[in-house]
C-alpha cells in the first residue's frame, strides 16, 4: 500500500474547473453501479472504503485556492459510506432511485466522492463521484481498490498527482495542428428529437442495457448506429464527442485524478464502422486529444460567477437548438473491468453498470465484464417525453440483440 509521506495535492486543471460549474445545472457525476448477492454489512464496506482511501487519497480532496491557484486538497476524511432504502430500485435507471438526485458541491468546500449501499437481493453499491474531480477511469480503479480492501489484499494506491493539462502539455510539440478540424457553421443533429414544450427544470433520465458476450468494435459500431438512427427523419451533420484516457494511451500512471482527452469524430452519410475507426486512429496519431484550446488556457483565471452565468446562458440553448459546430452526443468506451475484480467471501458480482456523465444532449457509455456488453444511455428528460429515448433503445436492441442469443438483451 502507498504511504503518504506528505499532503496529498494537485492543481485544478481549467476542463475540472468548467466541470464545477457544469455541476450546478444537471448534476455532473461519473457514477457506477455494482449488483451482486451478498451479506456485506455497511460497517465491513466502510471500514474497506476508509483503508481504501489512505492508498488513494484523490477520494478524499476538497476544493482549496482561488482561480489559477486552486488545488485539489487531501482532507484526511474517507468518502462517507451509508445505507439508503429503495428495495424497489433495480440498478437499470433512475426511476425509484430519488437518492441520486442528490449533489456533490466542492464550490463549497464539499467532498467529491460517496459510496451507497441499497441492501435488496440482488443488493446494489453505487460508487458516486463528481466528475470535476474523477474521471470513469480513476472510478474503476477507486472501485477495484475497495474491494481488494475488502479481500484483504495488498492495495496499489494512485500515486499520480497529474492532471490531464499536464499530459496535454508534454505533447504540444506533437500536435499536428493541420489536422484539427474547422469549426462547423453546421449544427449537428441530434440522435433523438426533443419534445415541445420542453422541462424548465433541467433533469436527466437514464437507462441501461445488458447484452451476453462483449461486442467487437463496440465503439465503432454504436457510433454508426447512432448516426444511422440521428439521419432516419432529417439530413444533416453528426458529430460525436469520444473521451480518450491519457493514462493508458499516453502515459502509464496511476490516478484517481481526470486525464481524459477529448476527440471529435464527424460521420458522414454512408460512412461504416471502418471509417469510424480511422478517424479515430487518424486523430489519436496527430495527438488531436491532447490539443489546447486558446479559451482553456485562460479559464482558471476567469471568476467562478463569470463561468456559471455564461453556461446558464448558453446551456439550454445548446442542449434544445440547432447550434453551429455543435455535437450530436457523447460516446464512450470504458473497456473491460472483470467481475472477479468485485468477488469476495461476502460478495458474489453480478453486474457493473456506469451511469453516463449528464451533460450533452445524449451520452452513451459502454463497459465489459467478461459475460456481458453493458451499455447506458443518458439525455434530458425532455428528449423523452413522449417516449424518444425508450425508442432509442429500442431499435438499439433490436440491431445489436440479433447478434446475441435470442431474447437474451435485458432493458428498463
Amino acid at each position: 500500500m502507498t504511504i503518504w509521506h506528505k499532503r496529498y495535492t494537485r492543481k485544478l486543471s481549467p476542463i475540472e474547473r468548467a466541470s464545477l460549474v457544469l455541476n450546478d445545472f444537471c448534476n455532473y457525476n461519473c457514477d457506477i453501479v455494482v449488483e451482486g448477492h451478498g451479506a456485506l454489512s455497511v460497517d465491513t464496506l466502510r471500514g474497506a472504503v476508509e483503508r481504501a482511501a489512505q492508498a488513494n487519497p484523490g477520494s478524499r480532496v476538497r476544493l482549496r485556492g482561488v482561480l489559477g491557484f486552486s488545488r485539489w486538497v487531501d482532507s484526511g476524511i474517507a468518502p462517507e459510506v451509508r445505507e439508503v432504502r429503495a428495495s424497489a430500485w433495480d440498478g437499470r435507471s433512475e426511476r425509484g432511485a430519488a437518492f441520486l438526485d442528490e449533489r456533490f458541491d466542492a464550490l463549497a468546500g464539499g467532498p467529491i466522492c460517496s459510496v451507497l449501499y441499497v441492501r435488496g437481493s440482488p443488493a446494489h453499491i453505487v460508487f458516486r463521484a463528481l466528475h470535476a474531480a474523477v474521471d470513469g477511469r480513476s472510478l474503476l480503479h477507486w472501485i477495484a481498490e475497495v474491494f481488494r480492501a475488502l479481500r484483504g489484499e495488498p492495495l496499489l494506491g494512485s500515486p499520480c498527482t497529474y492532471v490531464e493539462w499536464d499530459i496535454m502539455c508534454k505533447f504540444q510539440d506533437k500536435v499536428n495542428r493541420e489536422a484539427l478540424d474547422a469549426p462547423s457553421t453546421e449544427p449537428s443533429l441530434a440522435v433523438i428529437p426533443c419534445s415541445s414544450p420542453r422541462s424548465t427544470r433541467l433533469r436527466y433520465i437514464w437507462r441501461s442495457v445488458v447484452f451476453p458476450g462483449n461486442i467487437a468494435n463496440v465503439l465503432s459500431k454504436f457510433a454508426i448506429f447512432l448516426a444511422q438512427y440521428a439521419r432516419r427523419c432529417a439530413q444533416g451533420r453528426v458529430c460525436f464527442t469520444v473521451p480518450v484516457d491519457l493514462r493508458t494511451l499516453r502515459e502509464e500512471v496511476l490516478s484517481l485524478g481526470n486525464l481524459t482527452g477529448y476527440l471529435s469524430i464527424p460521420i458522414e452519410p454512408g460512412d461504416g464502422t471502418r471509417d469510424f475507426s480511422r478517424q479515430l486512429s487518424l486523430r489519436v496519431r496527430n495527438y488531436i486529444d491532447c490539443y489546447r484550446p486558446d479559451i482553456l488556457k485562460k479559464l482558471p483565471w476567469v471568476p467562478v460567477r463569470t463561468i456559471r452565468r455564461e453556461i446558464g446562458r448558453t446551456l439550454q440553448h445548446s442542449l434544445y437548438d440547432p447550434v453551429p459546430n455543435s455535437m450530436s452526443g457523447g460516446v464512450v468506451s470504458m473497456g473491460s473491468f472483470p467481475l472477479q475484480n468485485l468477488s469476495t467471501p461476502d460478495f458474489t458480482p453480478l453486474e457493473v453498470i456506469p451511469i453516463p456523465g449528464f451533460a450533452g444532449k445524449l451520452n452513451v457509455v459502454t463497459i465489459f465484464t467478461q459475460r456481458h456488453t453493458v451499455t447506458t444511455f443518458a439525455a434530458p428528460e425532455s428528449y423523452n417525453a413522449e417516449g424518444q429515448l425508450d425508442a432509442l433503445l429500442d431499435a438499439f436492441q433490436s440491431e445489436f440483440g440479433e447478434r446475441c442469443t435470442p431474447g437474451s438483451a435485458v432493458a428498463v
